[in-house]
């Protein structure tokens, strides 16, 4: 799981505001599930608490459930 986390915490740190524009095309929001932009951007600013750090405290990481396919 450690190095699953390092893997993610690099593509965030170097791709953030990559990602983060993966949410939005034209000013409209991709996937309505995200639609909402205070939500969205709380829950950025949780990934970025989240990576932040070489290590993070698992409840950190529960920010990341919102991004995973239902199901999984």
């Amino acid at each position: 799981m450690e190095s699953g986390f390092q893997a993610a915490r690099a593509v965030w740190l170097a791709e953030r505001d990559k990602i983060k524009n993966l949410f939005w095309i034209g000013g409209q929001v991709v996937q309505p599930a995200y639609n909402h932009d205070e939500e969205m951007a709380l829950l950025f600013e949780q990934l970025d608490t989240c990576f932040s750090a070489s290590e993070t405290a698992f409840e950190a990481l529960e920010c990341l459930k919102v991004f995973c396919p239902i199901g999984t």
